[in-house]
């Protein structure tokens, strides 16, 4: 497949579950194009979902959705391809991005989670995957956001599990509060505050258990206790003790 309507697709730049990401052209503009499997019912549903979610949003930090098409299932994004958060982690390049641009990232899309909320959206899947290195960065992939209002959502277990909290906590505006809260963890030391690379590769209701047994037990990697040869260089002598109790 080298066209979506009249988009050219010159490479892919993401694969996810239910669709792949395309950087693509009309030859006039580059814009990001997220093609769904024709053949995968579950992800022509969740493509839909999300053209629905971002047809009634317009926000700085969320990307503008500006075409849908039909055949094959596909949504346009105004905005070219980005790098993300999650890239410069696992290149471990993330140090290259100064502390306080890193904390601007979280303050924009910490207003940008406030607003959805207020709106009755809960993204459900705020992750570093998620957010893009721009300016303003982009908080996106809205496969699996729901309304507030709907306690009964399709796939209460869809999304990132280690981004999530413990099975059995009800979808609510508390599951973008824990996913940023570990997403600010990340931006700022480095590394998961609950899990260790390992951890990824086991069953996802495991994971959340595992991570849901940390806190509980109090066991949880607390920012005073990173090794001092650990830390990003910007953060070698902040009082990371005062953020103990902040990210508890």
């Amino acid at each position: 497949m080298t066209q979506v309507g009249k988009w050219t697709l010159l490479e892919i730049v993401g694969q996810g579950a239910a669709a792949t990401v395309w950087r693509a052209t009309d030859f006039e503009r580059t814009v990001t194009v997220k093609v769904a499997d024709a053949a995968d019912a579950k992800a022509r549903q969740s493509l839909a979902h999300e053209g629905r979610i971002l047809r009634q949003l317009e926000h700085p930090t969320l990307p503008r959705l500006i075409e849908i098409v039909e055949t094959p299932p596909a949504l346009v994004f105004e905005s070219p391809p980005a790098q993300t958060y999650s890239e410069l982690l696992s290149k471990g390049t993330l140090w290259t991005l100064p502390l306080s641009q890193r904390l601007e990232t979280l303050s924009v899309i910490a207003a940008a989670l406030d607003w959805l909320h207020d709106q009755n959206i809960i993204h459900r899947d705020v992750k570093p995957a998620h957010l893009t290195v721009t300016d303003p960065p982009l908080l996106f992939d809205f496969g699996i956001a729901q309304m507030i209002a709907d306690t009964s959502p399709p796939d209460p277990d869809a999304g990132t599990a280690a981004y999530m909290p413990p099975p059995g906590e009800p979808v609510s505006i508390v599951r973008d509060a824990y996913a940023f809260a570990v997403t600010t963890y990340e931006l700022l030391l480095g590394a998961h505050p609950l899990l260790v690379a390992a951890d990824r590769d086991i069953a996802p209701g495991v994971l959340r258990q595992r991570a849901a047994s940390k806190v509980l037990k109090d066991s949880w990697r607390k920012p005073s206790t990173v090794p001092h040869w650990e830390l990003p260089p910007d953060l070698r002598s902040a009082r990371l003790d005062r953020l103990d109790e902040l990210f508890t």
